[in-house]
């Protein structure tokens, strides 16, 4: 069914090229555990790195890292070869990681 929605909601999107807007994701916390602020600055520094990303190398890091869909299953659904779906993951991973790093040497020299 996860499939199927997802499938769908991508063919749509392509087709009304709506893809193009930033999604938003919600902080999801355990009651038992009150958020830590550094913790919630980080998470909320992170989506924001992600939504930055180029369109087809976050559309890619979504499906993968936070989907759990692998490159064939990513590239047939949004038409791409397996190879560009690993090459886009990996310069997202590359760019949030390079982000991260300026971020932290940021908050360390001030």
């Amino acid at each position: 069914m996860h499939r199927i929605v997802v499938t769908t909601s991508l063919k749509y999107l392509r087709d009304k090229d709506f893809l193009k807007d930033k999604i938003e994701f919600e902080p999801v916390h355990s009651e038992s555990i009150a958020p830590d602020a550094d913790l919630k600055a980080d998470y909320e520094a992170i989506i924001h790195l992600i939504q930055q990303l180029p369109h087809r190398a976050r559309q890619v890091f979504n499906l993968y890292i936070i989907d759990g869909y692998d490159h064939n299953e990513i590239a047939k659904m949004l038409e791409i070869s397996a190879a560009t779906s690993r090459s886009q993951l990996t310069r997202a991973r590359s760019w949030l990681k390079k982000e991260l790093l300026k971020e932290k040497k940021t908050e360390l020299c001030s």
